[in-house]
């Protein structure tokens, strides 16, 4: 199996150029190069954003230690096992067009006999037993007007007693159907479903592409979240833990009440169960991620995923909300899919409409024949006048003709119903992209509303503190301003990711992820 030549995209979307060449028909490390998976149809491919190659254990080690999220995206792409079994969906739609389009076929067609009978002589001089031998070769095809072709060979060797006799016959046989059967749209019908089915299979795997870089970029995101709420629960930690030793030591010098000791223990102990749940969260994504990518988390030499945990905030600037639900119209998966398959349903209208006319058929037979008295040798006696010809009408017509009645009533019913759910798709996907544009345009406002939030509680802590110092504020005034302080920082890291996950939903509702992020399904 060849592989696709490495398309340069453009890195206008924030990935860079592409450099490395994926077969969805089998991903590099996946070939499918065994006979049973090859078809004459041609194999889907990725062509994705420029990330090195990973050709060793070692080497994915290394990556895994510092991951972005544009190689996570690719490591997907190359060993997601789900993927790889939605890769094969192509191939199989693709074999069923060959099996339509060899409807069509030339057949080619052997058939040879024997037959003897003994019996009583009847009256003098007729002979008891008769034997003969009989070859017939011929190539027949079906055409898409309607038209059945036939040529044949035939030679038969009969003797009875005394008499032999070898008969040697070139034959044609064309049918016309002139009612059903006749019209070449709904003969082509089942074969341009077929190939439809084919397109929609492509449709449905750029969807399920779109997902799973989806799933990976939030969960990365995720990931990395979860990785910074570790870290600012560590970091809190250590401040409750100095604030209790703070305390004790003026509760020693007799500075603090004893009492004042049962806060700054509490304190500590919530910031504990707050750390524990935070690494259980974080050990959970990352088995998730992981899973995403293909990898075993046994395979992490060092235990923890290595990713980006300070992305900055990108500089992007929406267009008006009509463009990209326009864009969501025309780009969408399944808006696409849908449309293909109200296609599919005109074809079947076509095809069961012609499927009510009585079938009406012209015949016509014409040979050529040579005999002789010997074994063989009729075909050199061809050119003798003997001939057969013969033509003829065939009516068929199934009484009330009930079965093509009720199939078109049927496909005319679905075709209704796939132009509803088509307009209904379109008013789905219009309400996606409104939500999801909404949610993009609130997630970058909250990014400089958490930050102000976070440098606010900066400042009433530092004053709490001072009260603290001075003797005029409380250790539990102190540890409230520090637990706002922590809901704060946190509140401020999940904007940023939340923007980060609002854009890639966006372009994923309107069906623009993968070109976005340098990713293009070709056929080669």
């Amino acid at each position: 199996m060849m592989y696709p030549e490495i398309l340069p995209l453009s890195s206008k979307y924030g990935f860079r150029r592409a450099a490395l060449g994926l077969a969805l028909a089998g991903i590099l490390s996946f070939p499918l190069a065994a006979a049973e998976y090859e078809t004459k149809e041609s194999s889907p491919w990725l062509a994705i954003a420029e990330v090195p190659a990973v050709d060793t254990d070692s080497e994915l080690l290394e990556l895994t230690r510092s991951l972005s999220v544009e190689q996570a995206v690719v490591l997907a792409l190359r060993h997601n096992r789900e993927l790889r079994m939605q890769q094969l969906e192509p191939i199989r739609a693709g074999a069923f067009v060959e099996m339509e389009k060899a409807r069509f076929d030339s057949t080619l067609y052997l058939e040879g006999g024997y037959a003897r009978e003994e019996g009583e002589a009847l009256m003098p001089g007729t002979p008891e037993d008769t034997e003969g031998y009989s070859l017939e070769a011929g190539i027949e095809r079906q055409f898409t007007t309607g038209t059945r072709v036939v040529g044949s060979l035939q030679q038969e060797f009969g003797s009875a007693g005394d008499f032999e006799q070898d008969q040697f016959r070139l034959g044609l046989s064309v049918t016309q159907a002139l009612l059903q059967g006749r019209d070449r749209g709904a003969n082509l019908a089942r074969l341009e479903q077929a190939q439809l089915d084919s397109s929609i299979s492509r449709y449905e795997l750029q969807g399920y592409a779109e997902a799973l870089v989806a799933r990976v970029e939030s969960t990365y995101w995720d990931y990395s979240l979860a990785q910074q709420q570790v870290s600012i629960y560590e970091q809190s930690l250590e401040i409750a833990r100095q604030q209790h030793r703070e305390t004790r030591d003026r509760v020693d010098v007799g500075s603090l009440a004893p009492t004042e000791l049962a806060a700054t223990r509490a304190e500590v102990a919530r910031h504990e169960q707050d750390l524990i749940d935070a690494r259980s969260m974080r050990d959970k994504l990352q088995i998730s991620l992981l899973q995403m990518l293909g990898i075993s988390p046994t395979e992490l030499a060092s235990g923890t995923l290595g990713v980006d945990q300070s992305p900055g905030v990108p500089t992007i600037v929406l267009d008006d909300i009509t463009t990209h639900v326009e864009l969501g119209w025309q780009q969408r998966p399944e808006i696409r899919q849908t449309q293909l398959q109200w296609e599919k349903g005109e074809l079947e209208v076509t095809r069961t409409r012609s499927g009510l006319l009585p079938r009406l058929d012209l015949f016509a037979n014409l040979g050529k024949s040579g005999y002789s008295d010997s074994f063989g040798s009729g075909v050199s006696e061809i050119g003798d006048s003997a001939y057969d010809f013969n033509v003829g009408l065939r009516f068929e017509l199934p009484l009330g003709n009930r079965g093509a009645n009720a199939a078109h009533r049927v496909a005319r019913v679905s075709q209704h119903q796939a132009d509803l759910s088509l307009e209904n798709l379109r008013r789905l996907v219009e309400a996606d992209i409104y939500r999801a544009y909404l949610e993009v345009q609130r997630s970058r406002e909250q990014i400089d509303a958490s930050r102000v939030t976070r440098e606010r509680q900066e400042e009433v802590l530092r004053a709490e503190e001072e009260r603290f110092a001075a003797g005029t504020s409380t250790s539990i005034q102190v540890a409230r301003a520090q637990r706002d302080l922590i809901t704060a920082r946190l509140g401020e890291v999940q904007a940023v990711v939340a923007y980060y996950q609002s854009l890639t939903d966006l372009y994923r509702l309107e069906g623009t992820l993968l070109q976005r992020r340098g990713i293009e399904i070709t056929t080669s």
